[in-house]
């Protein structure tokens, strides 16, 4: 599968513009649409600002902005972390045979010395 980034770019090289005049015609400065190309959201403000900016550089290389939108959010979930509760760590299975052990043997001291 294709990356948003990649496809944004190979419209825009396939078309023959170049960042800057890309820049120019969409009004969105051209770190924003490095940023785009190269998948770095890290520099917008959130990411209303990514997705927005990411369907207006699409209408305008002309590449269907839902698909790509939907690509941006598939990469998002992948690089989610795994939620905290969400896999359990199994519990050592080594605790309830030493307590019960435990118990045994100071029991059987305090009947012997009695």
């Amino acid at each position: 599968m294709d990356s948003y980034g990649a496809i944004l770019r190979h419209a825009r090289e396939e078309k023959k513009i170049s960042i800057e005049t890309a820049a120019k015609e969409t009004s969105i400065t051209q770190h924003y649409l490095e940023a785009l190309e190269s998948e770095n959201t890290e520099v917008f403000h959130g990411e209303a600002y990514v997705v927005g900016f990411l369907r207006n550089y699409a209408e305008y290389l002309n590449v269907d902005a839902a698909r790509l939108t939907k690509l941006y959010h598939a990469a998002l979930v992948q690089e989610a972390p795994v939620p905290e509760g969400l896999f359990e760590k199994p519990k050592p299975t080594y605790f309830v045979p030493a307590i019960v052990t435990s118990s045994i043997i100071v029991v059987t001291t305090v009947t012997l010395l009695i």
